[in-house]
């Protein structure tokens, strides 16, 4: 099964890291309304926050039935 890979709210890395994706076979979508979503994807947060932030995020993510996952980009 070829995986699914959303992007939500894409900055600089997030354009990149879908391109780059992208080349390499894998089907982008951006900002996919995870409630309604029939089988719920894994969201990984790779942004640099701090602990609160991401548990704020957690709990939202969470809320509509999709795992969270709090990760990075280093370079």
């Amino acid at each position: 099964m070829q995986p699914i890979v959303a992007v939500i709210a894409p900055g600089m890395i997030g354009s990149g890291v879908g391109q780059r994706l992208v080349e390499h076979g894998v089907e982008v979508r951006t900002a996919p309304t995870l409630r309604a979503a029939a089988n719920k994807p894994v969201y990984v947060d790779c942004n640099a926050l701090n602990p609160g932030t991401v548990l704020r995020i957690a709990r939202v993510i969470e809320a509509t039935g999709s795992a969270f996952v709090d990760g990075g980009i280093t370079a």
